[in-house]
């Protein structure tokens, strides 16, 4: 305490009120950050785990505006602050992407039902095998499109000279398609366990031949993560926020080679924790 009293003390004026304004823009953001924050949590729209996470974030970011260590620390929580701001464009391509998901396990549910109200509907088939593909069960997706094919009748029509399956020519190319991006990546074409009793079925059924659920419908929605992506968001800001800031006060605090290792290690804290926030989904492929 001794020492960090005879560091401020070294202070000029100018710095002095050069850190209370950075304190107080600062301060009004941050404001307004934890009453935004504080708002969507009550009202749903955030997760409450991280909500309430980040909420105590902007609160130890007030706390540091108010009583820094260093005159610096301010401008740099503004920094940061303007920082996470910046990445909500990136916030809003990533939750498109995840409405995008949503829909197709819509549709993916639709067709399936139509198939459970009739189960020789070909349409639905070809139509679940395109949501399966969509969602990355490839294999699934060749599996069901290949079934379905083979089942169709290749004799021509007298009147119009085509087959049955000549009538689904598109959704064989499709599956051709599929196929060769398996040959790129074999390990999209394993077939996934039933996450309801871990059976392993074969690619072209849909419903677990064990515990007879429609085990791929799971599959589906698991991938349906909007709310969590919005609670890693949150969490992915309140942590470049919070350890960089918390690293900047322990290596103003310190000197030479214990600031910057304190730095570092806030950094890569923060970069690992990211990394490991938005880490891809992936299934238990046997």
């Amino acid at each position: 305490m001794r020492r960090l009293r005879r560091r401020i003390k070294m202070f000029t004026p100018m710095e002095g009120l050069a850190g209370l304004l950075m304190a107080v823009i600062a301060s009004v953001v941050l404001g307004i950050a934890f009453l935004l924050t504080l708002y969507k949590t009550i009202d749903g729209d955030f997760p409450v785990g991280p909500g309430i996470a980040t909420l105590c974030v902007i609160v130890f970011l007030e706390l540091n505006c108010v009583k820094p260590v260093h005159p610096v620390i301010p401008g740099l929580i503004l920094l940061v602050v303007v920082l996470v701001m910046a990445m909500f464009p990136y916030a809003a391509t990533q939750l498109e992407a995840a409405e995008t998901r949503a829909l197709e396990t819509e549709q993916l549910e639709k067709a399936y039902s139509a198939l459970v109200a009739r189960p020789d509907n070909v349409p639905a088939l070809f139509e679940v095998a395109r949501r399966l593909h969509a969602h990355g069960l490839k294999g699934h997706a060749v599996g069901l499109a290949t079934k379905t094919l083979q089942a169709l009748d290749q004799s021509a029509d007298p009147v119009s000279n085509r087959s049955l399956r000549h009538q689904f020519r598109n959704e064989e190319y499709a599956m051709k398609r599929w196929i060769k991006e398996i040959a790129q990546d074999p390990r999209s074409g394993r077939p996934v366990a039933c996450p309801h009793c871990g059976h392993v079925n074969s690619l072209d059924v849909i419903v677990c031949e064990k515990c007879k659920e429609a085990y791929v419908l799971t599959l589906a929605r698991s991938l349906d993560v909007r709310s969590r992506f919005i609670g890693r968001l949150l969490l992915a800001a309140a942590a470049v926020a919070g350890v960089i800031v918390g690293g900047a006060a322990i290596g103003l605090y310190f000197q030479g080679t214990t600031a910057i290792l304190a730095f570092v290690a806030a950094l890569t804290t923060a970069g690992v924790f990211i990394s490991a926030l938005f880490r891809p989904p992936k299934f238990a492929r046997s």
